[in-house]
């Protein structure tokens, strides 16, 4: 059990690039606090096993739940998940792909590492013409104020300079969000892109 708790914690920590802690740490925090980790953990691992069956088993949507619970109280809520909401196109907004959800991306395995080869992987394949590229909060490109040079970098690369931060060897992916035009000149609202890093 104590060896799970820091593996898992780990994971989180990089996945939102905080700061790690060994596992003498984690079993120190854990120690104040191991009755309500002992009775949640066991509630929580117990309904996510039966969930994890479920996936397994490829059951329909409508026999998922999700639970609601108090200890405290006691109480116990379950309901059933609704599906992600799928974007549609209308009069004022367009979507591309039509029927994205917020679990949907773009995938980008470009050979060319370059922001040009971004940029021409989103024109050929997807037909779109980015006005903007960012990644988090760094502005990677912006058409209305052109940097020429920035064209040949590596997408890497300028992320690396931009940010002051090396990316992690084992990194796989950048998340870039990326304001687009369609063919007609269109604002498009379009899905994060997952960009393959190597």
């Amino acid at each position: 059990h104590m060896d799970f708790i820091p593996a898992t914690a780990n994971l989180r920590a990089r996945n939102y690039e905080i700061a790690e802690a060994d596992f003498h740490k984690c079993k120190q925090i854990a120690g104040r606090i191991i009755p309500a980790i002992a009775t949640t953990t066991a509630m929580v691992v117990g309904l996510a096993g039966l969930e994890i069956y479920k996936i397994l088993q490829q059951c329909d949507i409508e026999k998922f739940k999700n639970a609601f619970a108090n200890l405290a109280l006691p109480f116990w809520g379950f309901s059933e998940p609704i599906p992600p909401q799928k974007h549609a196109s209308d009069e004022a907004t367009k979507y591309y792909p039509e029927g994205w959800t917020q679990w949907s991306r773009i995938d980008a395995p470009i050979e060319d590492k370059t922001v040009q080869g971004l940029l021409d992987f989103l024109q050929n394949k997807h037909g779109l013409t980015a006005s903007l590229i960012s990644a988090g909060s760094c502005l990677l490109y912006n058409a209305f104020m052109p940097k020429p040079e920035r064209l040949q970098m590596k997408v890497t690369e300028l992320y690396e300079m931009l940010t002051k931060a090396k990316l992690r060897g084992d990194q796989k992916y950048l998340y870039l969000e990326a304001g687009c035009e369609d063919a007609d000149g269109a604002d498009v609202e379009m899905p994060t892109i997952r960009y393959f890093v190597h």
